[in-house]
């Protein structure tokens, strides 16, 4: 049974939806639940379409599990990812990039005013890994597949 406190706790998380969208997710949700595909895989997945990288994700993906930190509070994978909001009202602070735990349960999110890619840069040399072109195409500065500190 659901408390009253955790419904308005996610009531509150997914005010920004549609009712027609939450049950899209919810939808979702179901058939990744009966094919055993957790929401990371997923992530990682959706994170593919998005940056147009899905044909060459496997590649990047092992690159970035082999560089990405983990969250300080689970210790799940953490991710990276850029604010593209300039600094005024919705951005205060002036940040550039935001890491966050790709755990469901897990809410923890840091802030940084360090464009993402020089964090993903420096998350290479920590571990002494540099980028070589993919089947033979240069990358792009901007690439990420999310995460890392």
């Amino acid at each position: 049974m659901i408390t009253k406190q955790r419904i308005e706790f996610i009531r509150e998380r997914i005010a920004a939806f549609t009712p027609a969208r939450i049950q899209e997710f919810s939808t979702l949700l179901m058939i990744l639940s009966k094919a055993n595909i957790s929401p990371s895989e997923f992530h990682l997945y959706a994170t593919g379409i998005k940056q147009g990288i899905l044909n060459v994700s496997s590649e990047r993906q092992q690159l970035w599990l082999r560089i990405a930190p983990t969250c300080p509070a689970c210790g799940s994978l953490f991710n990276l990812k850029p604010i593209r909001i300039k600094q005024g009202n919705a951005n205060k602070f002036g940040y550039k990039s935001q890491w966050y735990c790709v755990d469901d349960n897990c809410a923890y999110e840091e802030f940084s005013t360090k464009p993402y890619t020089e964090l993903f840069k420096n998350q290479e040399r920590l571990y002494n890994i540099s980028r070589r072109p993919l089947n033979g195409q240069p990358e792009e500065d901007s690439f990420t597949t999310e995460g890392g500190k």
